[in-house]
């Protein structure tokens, strides 16, 4: 039972292992506000009911390339890592607003 245990741990550290995980570094960040906030600056990108139109996230992921052009974040990590920098933004705000607790 134990071998079979060991077994299954080690299969289990090989598939982790072998899922390529990119992790975000502040400058990666910083050039992702910067990337978007350029992007708003254009105009033109942002639909009548406040979301980005289509194609938005495709000119946020070239301009990111051409700030720092090692940049492996394509489209599908640029909106989970939105998504995260929004919660905590969100987090932060209620925080801060006047009705806060006096945190």
């Amino acid at each position: 039972m134990k071998r079979s245990q060991e077994s299954t741990e080690q299969d289990a550290n090989e598939t982790n292992n072998t899922r390529k995980c990119l992790r975000w570094t502040p400058a990666e960040d910083r050039i992702l506000v910067t990337a978007i906030s350029d992007l708003l600056d254009m105009g033109g990108w942002k639909a009548d009911n406040g979301q980005f139109k289509n194609g938005a996230w495709a000119k946020v992921e070239a301009i990111m390339h051409q700030i720092l052009p090692s940049c492996e974040k394509i489209k599908p990590h640029i909106d989970s890592r939105v998504k995260l920098l929004r919660k905590q933004y969100d987090v932060v705000a209620k925080m801060l607003s006047p009705s806060a607790s006096g945190w």
